[in-house]
């Protein structure tokens, strides 16, 4: 009966927090992107909808904190984020973890990174992104631009129905 209370007892004793983040973590695969940053460590705890690995706790005043994962293997790795700067994955692998693998960057630059969508100057049918042809959406984050000609061709097709 004691080597059942032995066990019990190492099982409640509370781990060291970044022990019980290491845990919930994956090794996967090296990025074709980037292969010289060596293996992604795969967030295993709850993924948000956008892909982002996300962590709950309960903070000081008792009520259910979240955070994004890579933001917290940054900090625990590399100290606070400077304000104003986003997490960049390098890996371009929204789940890892790895804080070799994120930087520190302006939201201009961590756009620019992704996709590049904001240094294009035509719109995917060839049109020119420019005062006359450019709606800015408000968004989450800044702006997003949207083709006059494409909106008004879509709405015509729409109506055409």
């Amino acid at each position: 009966m004691t080597s059942h209370l032995r066990d019990w007892e190492e099982w409640i004793k509370p781990k060291p927090f970044a022990q019980r983040f290491a845990e919930r973590t994956l090794v996967g695969d090296i990025p074709a992107c980037r292969p010289d940053l060596g293996h992604c460590f795969i967030w295993q705890g709850r993924i948000e909808a956008h892909g982002y690995g996300t962590l709950a706790f309960a903070g000081v005043d008792h009520k259910k904190h979240t955070i994004m994962a890579h933001r917290l293997a940054y900090e625990l790795a590399k100290g606070p984020i400077p304000d104003g700067l986003h997490i960049d994955h390098l890996c371009r692998n929204k789940a890892c973890v790895n804080a070799g693998h994120l930087e520190a960057v302006t939201h201009r630059e961590n756009l620019a990174r992704g996709n590049g969508n904001i240094y294009k100057t035509h719109c995917p049918q060839g049109h020119p992104y420019d005062a006359q042809n450019t709606y800015l959406m408000p968004a989450r984050y800044g702006q997003h631009r949207i083709c006059k000609i494409c909106r008004t061709n879509s709405a015509r097709r729409y109506k055409a129905k």
